[in-house]
């Protein structure tokens, strides 16, 4: 905890935006983390992890309880614990637990600091790398049709990004990939229903790579807005600004403050569709980066 003494929550959250979450959550009394038996073998990451989510919960007057998922053991609905508004799952993927947890129809959300998982990141300071190797990523998964979701401002470092995702577009013959800004600001209405009427096009973006983190969140705000849910077929992945490690090093140990990003981005997500009425939220947070709803697309020509 100390470790986290020296962090200002409250500037933090500024920066991102989010102090429209201090509304939202007013809706919500209590959330559950669930955890699994092993979770405090890794204390250095999963803990810290913890830690982060309970000081911010606290800061936003919810109250927080923790629920350990034993291993070959149901969940005990009868527990107090499950009364909470919503759930979250840190690295507790037991399929029955998720089951039960399902079944009550409340809003949860996993953030999954899996090792294997960090293939599949974003993290560099080269800009033209990252943005080259998430279009990479995306196309190796299947996806065909795609989407850079950018800041109204364009900063030389979101250029770079966009340019290397670009890059490998064109080297693939993929021409078509629109540029647009989620911000939620009046003077970005246009952006608004652009983003909308994406979503609508035959050839649809199922592909997402957003700037930074902080345009991810703006992401969510506008799905909200426009009260869609995320198809099922998307993948958005997030450029996390603050980690300072090379893609080509990332494990479990080498994390920087993108813990902070990645637990806090989680909550506010999962704040956003509380607000909105979603019961389900059908995404994964991994570990170092911000790679939410991998989406799968196992004959992209269906999805086209």
């Amino acid at each position: 905890m100390n470790d986290y003494a020296k962090i200002n929550f409250s500037d933090l959250v500024a920066a991102k935006g989010t102090y429209y979450f201090l509304s939202v959550a007013k809706k919500v009394k209590a959330i559950t983390i669930l955890i699994n038996a092993n979770f405090f073998s890794n204390t250095f990451y999963w803990g810290k992890m913890l830690n982060i989510i309970i000081l911010e919960l606290k800061r936003l007057n919810i109250e927080s309880f923790i629920y350990i998922l034993e291993e070959d053991k149901p969940v005990d609905l009868s527990d107090k614990r499950f009364s909470s508004d919503a759930f979250i799952f840190i690295g507790a993927k037991r399929e029955s637990a998720i089951s039960q947890i399902t079944a009550l129809k409340k809003p949860h959300i996993f953030i999954d600091p899996i090792k294997e998982q960090a293939q599949s990141t974003i993290v560099s300071h080269d800009n033209f790398a990252a943005g080259y190797k998430c279009a990479k990523i995306f196309y190796d998964m299947g996806h065909l049709t795609f989407c850079f979701l950018d800041a109204d401002s364009r900063s030389l470092s979101y250029e770079k990004r966009y340019n290397g995702f670009a890059s490998f577009l064109t080297q693939n013959k993929i021409e078509d990939f629109p540029r647009i800004s989620p911000m939620t600001e009046a003077k970005n209405i246009s952006d608004i229903y652009n983003f909308s009427d994406i979503l609508k096009l035959s050839k649809r973006p199922t592909a997402f790579f957003c700037a930074s983190d902080f345009i991810l969140l703006s992401a969510f705000s506008m799905f909200k807005k426009l009260n869609l849910s995320v198809p099922e077929d998307i993948s958005i992945i997030s450029f996390d600004n603050s980690n300072p490690h090379d893609i080509d090093n990332i494990s479990v140990d080498s994390f920087g403050i993108s813990v902070v990003n990645m637990a806090l981005t989680a909550l506010y997500i999962l704040l956003i569709y509380i607000d909105s009425g979603t019961i389900s939220l059908p995404m994964d947070i991994c570990i170092d980066t911000i790679l939410v709803k991998r989406g799968s697309v196992k004959n992209p020509k269906e999805v086209l």
